[in-house]
């Protein structure tokens, strides 16, 4: 509910004028979309019943998770969920804000979230975001951002897919500090930290190898979701360091070392917990090791 009470509605954009033409056709657009996903649901109730139920949890679960500051602990960064409109039309479930290292502004990062265990389901969201969401691959136009107060668009926010199944979703919950009905933070919980920041950290290498190769990718804002990528890469991998419990004093190769070593028997060990988690890591693989280009794409697909 906390996390609901913050996620931006039509109401926050009506009387801005950047969205003054968009705005009812976007909302039909979406009242339709909600009613055939309705019939949709019903139709498939049988077939789904608890992972649709924890699907709807993961997200205000992974935001607030996300969100707090012991995930990324040497960067100011935010979490929300992100609009219905941004949700149903360009898989943006949750929007992460991560602050510049050397400026006073945030990157924009949408998260498109998985709980189901089934391999295909992952495939499925990748190949989504490899096509992009109106947008150039592995990213999306986030069209209703909103946070403290200030509205915006995100015309190319990098994407990714994260998540876990549903058993891990409740061992994250029990972190999680409530009383009398307050969010108070999370107890100590590096196995979850250390997912979510892997799955960040494996897809950002996985986009930084496409910006580049592609010749289908024509856009001029290449060279700034490549910073975008690194500069959150650079804050995933001082989070990952505080999960496998690194040492800040060892020297750099000392870093370098025992951090490929943890990482890897980290990643191995939740691989065997989590489906989720694991069927995450091979698709991130598989995208690392395909042909570049929408052609190549289709003919794989």
């Amino acid at each position: 509910d906390s996390m609901y009470e913050n996620q931006p509605t039509f109401k926050d954009f009506r009387k801005l004028p950047e969205w003054a033409d968009e705005i009812n056709k976007d909302r039909q657009d979406l009242e339709r979309e909600l009613r055939k996903q309705s019939r949709r649901d019903m139709e498939r109730q049988y077939d789904l019943g608890a992972n649709d139920e924890f699907a709807r949890y993961s997200e205000p679960v992974l935001t607030y998770i996300l969100g707090d500051e012991a995930l990324l602990p040497t960067r100011k960064h935010f979490a929300c969920l992100a609009h219905d409109y941004d949700d149903k039309f360009h898989g943006t479930d949750i929007l992460l804000g991560v602050k510049y290292k050397n400026k006073d502004d945030y990157m924009v990062f949408s998260i498109d979230v998985a709980t189901g265990v089934k391999r295909e389901n992952i495939e499925k969201k990748f190949e989504k975001g490899y096509r992009g969401y109106d947008a150039p691959e592995m990213t999306a136009h986030v069209k209703y951002c909103a946070h403290n107060g200030m509205c915006w668009k995100e015309p190319e926010a990098p994407h990714f897919v994260l998540g876990m199944m549903p058993a891990r979703q409740n061992d994250a919950v029990d972190k999680i500090k409530i009383k009398d009905g307050k969010l108070l933070g999370r107890k100590e919980d590096p196995d979850t930290d250390f997912k979510i920041l892997s799955e960040l950290y494996e897809q950002i290498n996985m986009q930084l190898g496409f910006l580049g190769k592609n010749p289908d990718d024509n856009s001029p804002n290449s060279a700034g979701r490549i910073a975008k990528l690194k500069s959150l890469g650079a804050a995933v991998k001082s989070g990952l360091f505080r999960a496998l419990e690194i040492d800040g004093g060892l020297s750099d190769e000392e870093k370098k070392s025992l951090f490929k070593k943890r990482y890897a028997d980290k990643m191995n060990k939740i691989e065997q917990d989590d489906l989720v988690y694991g069927n995450i890591l091979a698709v991130t693989r598989r995208y690392k090791n395909i042909p570049r280009g929408r052609e190549a794409l289709n003919k794989m697909v």
